[in-house]
């Protein structure tokens, strides 16, 4: 007979997240926020393996954190499937405050091919697990 456990305690989640809606490849959008913001995003060697999709990831350590940008869509299906009308997530460990969410997404609002930019809360997401890439 098979056994299940579960947790029943919820682990706080130590990272900001934000949607961004944006029409570009990946690899040109990052051009565009690396020099919207003088960050130095590069794609990992490895793509990622996510619930058996491979997504590609771009990271950076910009103003002392660590950030990721990994597009919702790969050729094996969404990141996200219940956010389909998102294009990426960008993740920033650890959390921002909320005076540095307030101004990283005016910083982000100026590149301009990113059409929307929106914070997403993690705490309520039952799939957030997905977007924290620790190794």
């Amino acid at each position: 007979m098979k056994t299940t456990y579960a947790l029943n305690e919820s682990i706080e989640i130590d990272a900001t997240t934000f949607g961004i809606n944006s029409h570009e490849k990946d690899y040109k959008l990052c051009w565009y926020i690396n020099k919207g913001l003088s960050a130095y995003f590069k794609k990992e060697r490895e793509p990622r393996k996510i619930s058996k999709k491979t997504f590609t990831v771009f990271t950076t350590r910009y103003d002392g954190r660590n950030f990721s940008l990994i597009k919702n869509q790969s050729k094996d299906g969404f990141l996200m499937p219940q956010k389909k009308n998102i294009d990426y997530f960008m993740t920033i460990e650890p959390r921002l405050n909320p005076l540095q969410k307030e101004q990283f997404v005016q910083k982000l609002n100026k590149v301009s091919k990113i059409l929307l930019t929106f914070e997403i809360d993690l705490n309520s997401e039952p799939e957030a697990h997905r977007l924290i890439l620790n190794d």
